[in-house]
């Protein structure tokens, strides 16, 4: 069939010619679905702007003027409505996710009141599997994804393991007069089951267990010794080890802007202190002060100047993929609900931050999104990188950190596909 686009709609608004709409919708299908899925990045909520777009045109068959270029008509329409669905699924998303937050932060005290007293006890009855899911789910904030790691299984089984074990903390309390919804339970569990421990117990703890020999460490005899040494070698040793704790941000800056020089800075501490503290000579006899070994001194400072560094690069690592994963993921999908769509890569992250120079855009960017000017630096100050749309999530963008090493493409890197 090789009538012109604008006589078969013709035929189908005079005489209800369907083969002739359907000649039509074969020809043009293509070419709205495709707009719609570059506008709203998901296959199902694509089909659904193509039918509404067809819908449309069945609609208007009878009102299109002779001049009407199909194709340019069809477009115009699935893009108004594609940006019109992206609006609305984003809309959809942020009261979800707003509401979610609500829900656990605002979780009432007194159904909390109601299940603290029993919450250990319903757990008690769940079986191994169950309470393992409940405790990495929600007391550890673990993600599907890890729990089903945990359990060697598929992050599917894991979601339905969790829907299970969490119903059945919900029959327990119910039996006990405790009535809550699945989710307002899972809610207020998370909000309030684990908290913080009191500051310094960490370190309380450690001692004692060191103290008490359960554990084997470099710094183990050394602090049995102290407490044998005589008062200047008591001055010496705390000489060192302030001098340590003081080259820990030294060694810190040497690991940002001189990566050859970290090793040598922690053995240089260690061994300046351990000299220091083998120059000071014992004023008594004490056998205990006169075995004080510089190469122990050496070990344990070395061990403490390392395990900052563990440490710290631990906490760096967390917060870059905070950020990526979920700390800016609402300024993008703020930017993508007034512009119905992410950023370019051309454009990048300043884009959430500074207003478009297109007149067009300009009258509708509702920003900034962001602080600054566009580029945040992650923890070892290099900008984030970013990409749209994402080689690692196609129907999305990829936004990483280069890492420690600050190069992009290996194995340190950071990005919000690692969830």
């Amino acid at each position: 069939m090789d009538d012109p686009d604008l006589q078969l709609l013709a035929r189908y608004a005079r005489h209800g010619d369907e083969a002739a709409f359907a000649e039509v919708l074969r020809r043009h299908l293509d070419l709205v679905h495709s707009v719609a899925l570059r506008h709203v990045r998901s296959p199902p909520l694509a089909e659904e702007v193509a039918q509404s777009v067809f819908t449309d045109l069945a609609r208007s068959a009878r009102r299109l003027a002779p001049d009407t270029i199909l194709p340019a008509w069809l477009w115009s329409v699935a893009r108004r409505t594609a940006i019109d669905a992206a609006r609305r699924e984003t809309r959809r998303r942020l009261r979800e996710h707003a509401a979610y937050e609500l829900t656990a932060m605002n979780a009432p005290a007194a159904d909390w009141i109601a299940i603290e007293p029993l919450l250990d006890e319903a757990l008690h009855a769940l079986d191994d599997t169950d309470r393992a899911v409940v405790l990495l789910r929600w007391f550890e904030n673990k993600s599907l994804r890890e729990i089903g790691v945990a359990l060697g299984t598929s992050e599917d089984a894991a979601q339905k393991r969790a829907g299970r074990a969490l119903e059945r903390l919900r029959e327990f309390f119910a039996q006990r007069g405790v009535t809550a919804s699945a989710g307002g339970l899972a809610a207020v569990i998370s909000a309030n089951a684990v908290q913080a421990a009191p500051a310094g117990l960490a370190a309380a703890v450690t001692g004692h267990v060191y103290a008490a020999g359960f554990v084997t460490s470099p710094a183990v005899p050394l602090l049995a010794a102290f407490f044998a040494m005589n008062n200047s070698t008591k001055t010496a040793l705390a000489t060192a080890l302030l001098f340590a704790v003081v080259a820990i941000p030294t060694y810190r800056h040497f690991r940002l802007v001189d990566k050859p020089a970290r090793p040598v800075v922690a053995a240089t501490v260690a061994s300046a202190a351990a000299a220091d503290l083998a120059a000071e000579p014992p004023p008594d006899s004490s056998p205990m002060a006169n075995t004080i070994d510089p190469a122990l001194v050496q070990a344990a400072l070395t061990s403490l100047v390392a395990q900052q560094q563990v440490d710290a690069l631990a906490a760096e690592m967390n917060t870059a993929q905070a950020f990526v994963t979920s700390g800016i993921r609402l300024p993008f999908e703020s930017y993508r609900f007034s512009m119905a769509d992410y950023p370019t890569t051309a454009e990048g992250l300043r884009a959430l931050a500074i207003p478009p120079a297109d007149k067009e855009k300009y009258a509708i960017w509702s920003g900034p999104y962001i602080g600054g000017n566009g580029t945040p630096l992650d923890p070892w100050g290099n900008p984030y990188q970013y990409t749209y749309p994402g080689t690692q999530k196609p129907l999305g963008y990829d936004l990483w950190s280069m890492g420690p090493d600050g190069i992009s493409g290996t194995a340190d890197d950071i990005g919000n596909w690692q969830q």
